[in-house]
């Protein structure tokens, strides 16, 4: 089997685990970002155009689980369901995700997103870990007419206090 390396000859998947976790110990949410977004570009427009936010979830989260990480989506709790948990041995980070076709809109659906965390408690858990909640919002726009391409981005993950 071909093992991806990168151009300097690190192993990909070992460049990335370590790029990711540096983001998580850090709490660095803005590279943690460009991290999904640099795996979201991996996939055609042509198979994404159509994604709801219940596709981008489990992209995700298949990145997460490829790169080792402990990570389950619709995590039950009493008054709803979070759509992605990841656990580290630091913390436990609790992701709220918003979809929106128009970019204009991703600081409403910023907010859905939080109030969607606070009135649900998804952060409110027995754990021996901190827990950490991340609002993200996920722009899909097809191309407009006259654009060059479509818009498919993590545009904001943010946590939530």
């Amino acid at each position: 089997m071909h093992k991806l390396t990168h151009r300097d000859g690190d192993d990909l998947k070992a460049l990335y685990w370590r790029q990711f976790n540096r983001a998580l110990a850090d709490r660095d949410y803005a590279a943690l970002k460009e991290i999904f977004n640099q795996f979201l570009n991996e996939f055609s427009y042509v198979g994404i155009e159509n994604f709801n936010e219940a596709a981008f979830r489990d992209v995700i989260k298949a990145f997460l689980v490829l790169m080792g990480g402990n990570a389950y989506s619709e995590y039950p709790t009493a008054a709803g369901r979070s759509d992605l948990c990841l656990s580290t041995d630091r913390a436990l980070f609790v992701f709220e995700f918003k979809l929106t076709a128009d970019p204009a809109q991703t600081s409403a659906k910023l907010q859905e997103a939080a109030a969607q965390i606070k009135s649900r408690k998804y952060a409110v858990r027995m754990s021996g870990q901190q827990v950490i909640a991340l609002a993200a919002v996920i722009v899909n726009e097809k191309a407009k007419q006259g654009a060059a391409a479509p818009v498919r981005e993590m545009a904001i993950l943010e946590p939530v206090s």
